[in-house]
């Protein structure tokens, strides 16, 4: 009897020491000006935060592997951040039901990260996620909300990253730094606007879909076997898809136009339109076998389409009245 009471002992003790290898912390407040800071390091860790409250304060890090990261704001004027390095790291960060004027800023490194920035039912929100390494996810949804900002950095390979805004006057920015990455930008409502980047790297693929009216899209690709796919329903939206350009700013953050950088080869770009008075710009530079494809369903809309370089085919197709077209190809 005493042998097996030892033995129990034993296994209570050994168990206690394997969950001590994950910590879980736990943060809870409700009122105004509250702080949170919360640090850790090793394996399979989980940090939580909830604040019901205004002008709250969430700070979280994490280093090592399998860790979990939450943090939940309600009310007004809260910021969150998170900040991860390591393994199979999962973040996610929720602003919502009536919560205005707050800030999520996740930042990932390492391999199989995933972050999650949700903001919903209110306005004034800014999220902002860089990620570095292989193999990470990255998400952002805004809903229901007016003058939201959205902006997703990812510097790797394999890495995908969506933007999902449903409001006006959004705003959604996505660059990618490699081969093998995928965009993807949801947008309803008008006066919407987004911008894609795929610099230097091949095979990647951005996926861009705007419903509304007075949107604009622009998606840039440098590389080789780039797919720019761009998909609006509506009235006086534009679409610009640009493969083997880039755009250039001064010192004070000021657009000063279009850089050609060089040839990609072998990239793909197809623009769908539904609505009138609708404008579709391709530019496609390098050696050879580029795609482009125009097709606009309406009135008085107008497509141009670049190419330079040799075997290249370009196909736009127009159903409506008063709409124009140009082909530009140069060998």
């Amino acid at each position: 009897m005493k042998k097996n009471i030892l033995l129990g002992l034993a296994l209570i003790v050994s168990a206690g020491f394997a969950y001590a290898q994950g910590n879980v912390s736990t943060v809870t407040s409700t009122g105004s000006g509250n702080a949170a800071n919360v640090s850790q390091t090793g394996l399979t860790n989980v940090a939580d935060i909830t604040q019901n409250g205004d002008n709250n304060t969430g700070n979280q890090t994490q280093n090592g592997t399998s860790n979990e990261a939450y943090i939940d704001q309600s009310q007004t004027g809260n910021q969150s951040s998170q900040t991860q390095s390591g393994l199979s790291n999962f973040a996610q960060s929720w602003q919502t039901y009536y919560a205005d004027n707050n800030q999520s800023i996740q930042m990932q490194s390492g391999t199989d990260n995933d972050a999650i920035t949700e903001s919903w039912l209110g306005q004034n929100n800014r999220n902002y996620q860089t990620q570095e390494g292989i193999s990470l996810w990255a998400v952002s949804s805004l809903g229901n909300g007016n003058s939201n900002n959205s902006n997703q950095y990812q510097f790797g390979e394999q890495n995908d990253a969506w933007i999902f805004a449903n409001g006006n006057s959004n705003w959604a920015t996505q660059y990618q730094n490699s081969s093998n990455n995928f965009e993807i930008v949801q947008q309803v409502g008008n006066n919407n606007g987004s911008y894609q980047v795929q610099w230097s790297g091949d095979w990647n693929r951005n996926y861009a879909s705007q419903e509304g009216n007075g949107n604009f899209l622009e998606q840039y690709a440098l590389g080789g076997n780039n797919t720019n796919d761009a998909v609006q329903i509506g009235n006086g939206n534009r679409a610009d898809q640009l493969q083997g350009w880039k755009r250039n700013y001064n010192a004070d953050g000021e657009f000063t136009g279009h850089e050609l950088i060089g040839p990609s080869d072998f990239n793909n770009a197809e623009v769908d339109q539904t609505g009138d008075g609708n404008s579709a710009n391709q530019a496609q530079i390098g050696i050879g076998s580029h795609l482009a494809k125009t097709l606009q369903e309406g009135t008085s809309n107008f497509s141009y389409s670049q190419q330079d370089g040799n075997n290249h085919n370009s196909n736009v197709t127009q159903i409506g009245a008063d709409n124009s077209a140009f082909v530009y190809q140069n060998n």
